[in-house]
């Protein structure tokens, strides 16, 4: 995703920005794209162990949290980058579909008992929940990188930021 992004004429063509809150979106971004990885690993050793459900569903708060919070940013500041807008509106979409499935998933795993072959439609739940995380953790990196690209932090002047005056 992230080459994808690079290569892209957007990339060369789009004018970065100055904007005071580079510094934030970027850390954010960051901090999305860690969770959102942390929280496919718990999620592995749920899937495969049976292990760490909770760990898992409560560790789904903080990736809604930076998922809710990177997207409203992206949708709300950057009016006048489409780029950002479109990713913005990609990662609500993709973190509301992932917990509408993940809570699917939760309630049909909940339901099976110890059966040993799963039913197809919880199968094809969990894996629609698994996909979705994975186009949750594209539209992360996209975030990342397009913030890294795209948003600078004003330079400032070591004169003037430590409060010095200038001379006349």
């Amino acid at each position: 995703v992230a080459i994808a992004a690079i290569t892209s004429r957007a990339w060369r063509e789009v004018p970065a920005q100055s904007t005071p809150s580079a510094a934030t979106d970027h850390a954010l971004s960051t901090l999305l794209v860690v969770s959102v990885l942390l929280q496919l690993a718990l999620g592995l050793r749920a899937r495969h162990t049976g292990e760490g459900i909770m760990e898992h569903l409560s560790f789904a708060v903080v990736v809604v949290i930076f998922g809710v919070i990177v997207a409203a940013r992206l949708l709300g500041k950057y009016d006048g980058i489409p780029v950002l807008r479109r990713t913005g509106s990609a990662l609500i979409v993709h973190t509301g579909t992932q917990v509408a499935l993940g809570f699917l998933a939760f309630v049909m795993v909940g339901r099976r008992g110890d059966l040993a072959t799963p039913p197809t439609l919880e199968v094809a739940i969990t894996t629609a929940h698994q996909a979705c995380g994975a186009l949750l953790l594209a539209n992360a990196v996209l975030a990342l990188v397009w913030c890294r690209r795209l948003l600078l932090a004003p330079r400032t002047d070591p004169v003037t930021a430590v409060g010095a005056t200038s001379v006349d």
